[in-house]
């Protein structure tokens, strides 16, 4: 039968935290709601979510207006993500 999470399955989330060195930067692809978005950075430090929709961005920077840890960039994957990498000092999960 297996296992099924919706989202990240949060085991990977507390193993990976403390695999990597801090400052950890979370990047996610597909923002939608912002509830992972907002999981990544609870559990990192830092989020960088990418969302195609206008009308999700949109609504993933008024949700997230006065969260510093989140920050949030529209447009394709392939376009915005050499944006999201982040340096090469700073450990990263992908999500």
């Amino acid at each position: 039968m297996g296992f099924f999470w919706e989202g990240l399955p949060p085991f990977l989330l507390s193993w990976s935290a403390t695999q990597l060195a801090a400052p950890v930067i979370a990047v996610e692809t597909g923002t939608f709601s912002g509830d992972t978005a907002q999981l990544l950075a609870e559990s990192f430090g830092k989020c960088i979510t990418i969302e195609r929709s206008a009308q999700f961005a949109q609504a993933a920077r008024l949700r997230f207006i006065n969260e510093s840890r989140v920050t949030v960039l529209e447009g394709s994957s392939r376009d915005q993500l050499p944006m999201a990498i982040p340096p090469r000092d700073v450990s990263s999960f992908f999500g």
